[in-house]
């Protein structure tokens, strides 16, 4: 049996905590998303106003994200990550004691930007810090953590607001971060010595001595049509799935509960997709032709969706499933995405970019979808989710066979 050198042995360790970073932060980022069905049922706050907190979270969350890959592509990652755990501790230990309407969204909203760099710090880990043996499996195993994540929120989130109320939901959260930010102070002091981020060894041999411009890398490789796909598959993905407990409850007449549960099954089923984009990538190589593919298998699923309340749930239940399935696939392949920037040294640059659009995405589900089936109901909501799967998968083969093919294929100082 082959034995691992010392930067191997940190370089997994590291990996495994980071990861673990990741998950628990999605799930205490995700808590309130996951009880909007119970906070609507139980009259805390309207549709409209439990959607326009969650919105304002991602909104400003986007706006930080793109900052945050900026800075973290100057500094160090392990900073910025503990920053953000420890400004989100804060900022739950606050809500602990107000349900008022405008402190919540003022504070959820400042959570937000608070947690600028955690994301593309630990793309920035990926991409450049860990041991180049294990950065492919860590590309697979980073996708994974969001639907990890969002498991845990729906499955505690809710028994928790029953059994505790509101301030037992962020004590909880309040607790896991203190936790957090103890064990990631403890890692950054045992692997930051020895596995310090630079740019990959070969990279850096051949690349100029000076960055180069990040703008025309940003129009030759056809990243701003890619934001656009990114922020529509998240439109897709995590903003429907916020009100997909909202939605059973309200076509099938379920309880909140119930419907919280189907909805953590259906982030279970989807880590299924962290694994079959593998399979996909592995023969067409193209992460945007990959998008298209699995946009273009969601539409059909979506024009199901539109007979909600009328077909038995399960059947809706499934079409969610395949549909949030295939676009947590596409998530997924962002951070194969921005590796790509990294022999130009800007992919965390690249990846906050990609994540504040699909934060962006999130808050344009978040803040409309409630307010569309408040007024018009999810049959509407249901149809815009069909002409979106359309233009993203257009979109996404349109750049993907053009400008990101070539991109690929550069090589750097041409």
């Amino acid at each position: 049996m082959k034995t691992r050198t010392k930067e191997e042995k940190l370089s997994l360790f590291l990996l495994i905590s980071a990861l673990t970073m990741y998950v628990l932060v999605c799930m205490t980022k995700s808590n309130y998303t996951a009880s909007i069905a119970y906070i609507v049922k139980e009259g805390i706050f309207t549709k409209a106003k439990s959607g326009l907190i969650s919105a304002c979270f991602y909104l400003i969350y986007s706006v930080g994200q793109i900052v945050g890959g900026v800075i973290t592509d100057r500094i160090s990652p392990y900073k910025v990550i503990s920053i953000g755990i420890l400004g989100s501790l804060g900022i739950n230990f606050a809500l602990c004691f107000t349900t008022r309407f405008e402190a919540v969204l003022v504070l959820w909203s400042l959570c937000g930007i608070i947690q600028f760099g955690i994301w593309p710090g630990l793309v920035k880990i990926v991409a450049s810090v860990i041991s180049p043996k294990h950065r492919k499996t860590a590309s697979v195993l980073v996708g994974m953590c969001i639907g990890t994540g969002g498991i845990l929120s729906y499955l505690v989130a809710t028994p928790v607001l029953e059994w505790l109320g509101w301030a037992g939901l962020f004590g909880m959260n309040s607790l896991v971060l203190v936790l957090l930010l103890i064990s990631w102070v403890l890692t950054e002091k045992l692997t930051a010595p020895a596995l310090m981020p630079e740019p990959v060894r070969h990279i850096r041999a051949s690349a100029p001595e000076c960055k180069p411009a990040f703008f025309p890398i940003f129009l030759r490789s056809g990243l701003p049509v890619i934001m656009a796909v990114n922020m529509i598959v998240n439109m897709l993905s995590i903003g429907i799935k916020s009100w997909v407990p909202t939605m059973m409850m309200e076509s099938y007449d379920i309880s909140a509960t119930w419907a919280s549960v189907q909805t953590a099954v259906t982030y279970a089923v989807n880590i299924a997709g962290a694994f079959a984009v593998i399979y996909l990538f592995r023969n067409i190589k193209n992460e945007l032709v990959c998008e298209s593919t699995y946009l273009f298998l969601c539409v059909p699923f979506y024009i199901i969706l539109l007979f909600i309340g009328k077909w038995p749930m399960w059947s809706m239940m499934t079409a969610v499933m395949v549909t949030t399935t295939f676009t947590y696939s596409v998530g997924n392949l962002n951070v194969r995405t921005a590796a790509n920037f990294e022999k130009y040294r800007c992919s965390a640059t690249v990846s906050g970019i990609l994540n504040g659009m699909a934060s962006f995405g999130i808050f344009a589900a978040n803040g409309s979808f409630g307010v569309i089936a408040q007024h018009w109901g999810w049959t509407t909501v249901n149809v815009i989710l069909v002409c979106l799967g359309s233009l993203g998968a257009v979109l996404a083969l349109a750049v993907g066979v053009t400008l990101w093919r070539k991109f690929k294929l550069e090589k750097v100082g041409q």
